[in-house]
């Protein structure tokens, strides 16, 4: 019995005794001379990252003796004020060219510092953020086209960040006609496009760069059975004094549509309100598109006189593409209108 105890005695000194050897091996680990000198390095210095983005920088040192010759078998420490080391802050050593590597990944600058001994070293890295693309979406014609017409995407405005050059196109057109529905990605810029049918597309444009960047950009854009036409009233005289006739006053005016139009087809009526609860409509296979108003009161603010121009609707034959009467204008589905104004300016009689 006490031989087993004085041998347990005896193995638990032997243990306490190569304890504070054993917790202090790796600082005994050959280091460098306070005569030697450590040269660091970082590859790349400056770094440039995405936002919330990290990055990472190989750090080298490499230890001379008073001679200048690298120095093998010699524990290096590296640490670093930001980010983390591979090393976890462990020794590392250093190899038949006397270099000692540990990496750096960090998203904000960092000193990092490289310790043997007595002798020492640091190396600055510093971040920049990369910019992405900025992505720009024109389609044409703008806003809305017809049945059947042309519609050019293009992403071609787009610019490129400071990470590097575009590299790809992603349109995604999202339609209420679910047939129409697609993604196209390539380095082409633009995409051309017909639809058979009246739809509402939402367009969406996203430009990559070569470092994985990215911005998108998004359009509503309509396919239509019909274009609007274009409106355009102007005073084909100008508008002198009212005169006087008995107990009437008179002021002539002459307004003119001539110079409306229909982007896709023709115009079928002009219809002129001129401001004073009057309004007369005219056909527009008359050939007339400028019409005469007398007013029987003086304004010198002027009458706000409006033209109304109709549409052929989608070119179907009868009340759509000639019309005969009033009724026949909304008895089309498909046409459409548009108005323009102009003043007219009726002087009392002076």
């Amino acid at each position: 019995m006490r031989r087993g105890i004085g041998s347990t005695v005896w193995k638990l000194g032997l243990a306490l005794a190569l304890l504070p050897w054993m917790s202090g091996c790796e600082d005994t680990e050959p280091a460098a001379k306070a005569s030697w000198i450590i040269e660091l390095s970082a590859n790349p210095a400056s770094i440039d990252v995405g936002p919330g983005e990290a990055g990472t920088s190989q750090i080298t040192a490499v230890l001379f003796n008073e001679n200048g010759t690298p120095q093998s078998g010699i524990g290096i420490r590296f640490s670093t004020t930001a980010g983390s080391l591979a090393s976890g802050g462990a020794l590392v050593k250093t190899d038949s060219r006397g270099e000692a590597h540990d990496t750096l990944t960090t998203s904000v600058p960092a000193t990092v510092t490289a310790k043997s001994g007595a002798v020492s070293d640091q190396v600055e890295i510093t971040v920049g953020q990369l910019t992405p693309p900025s992505a720009s979406l024109v389609i044409s014609p703008s806003g809305q086209q017809r049945v059947g017409g042309a519609v050019l995407f293009s992403g071609s405005s787009s610019t490129p960040g400071s990470a590097g050059d575009i590299e790809t196109y992603e349109f995604t057109i999202s339609s209420s006609d679910p047939s129409s529905n697609e993604t196209v990605s390539s380095t082409a810029s633009t995409i051309t496009r017909t639809y058979t049918t009246p739809q509402t597309l939402d367009v969406t444009l996203r430009v990559i760069d070569s470092a994985g960047l990215s911005d998108a950009t998004s359009d509503i854009y309509e396919i239509v059975a019909n274009l609007p036409p274009v409106a355009d009233a102007q005073p084909a005289t100008q508008t002198g004094n009212a005169t006087q006739n008995g107990n009437f006053y008179f002021c002539q005016a002459t307004v003119s549509a001539c110079g409306s139009r229909d982007p896709d087809g023709k115009l079928t009526a002009y219809e002129y309100l001129w401001g004073d609860g009057t309004s007369n409509l005219v056909f527009a296979n008359s050939g007339v598109c400028q019409q005469n108003h007398s007013y029987r009161s003086p304004n010198p603010d002027g009458y706000t006189v409006t033209v109304r121009v109709y549409d052929d609707g989608d070119h179907s034959p009868g009340i759509c593409s000639d019309p005969t009467q009033q009724a026949d204008l909304p008895a089309c589905p498909t046409r459409m209108f548009a108005d323009d104004t102009v003043i007219v300016i009726c002087n009392p009689v002076q």
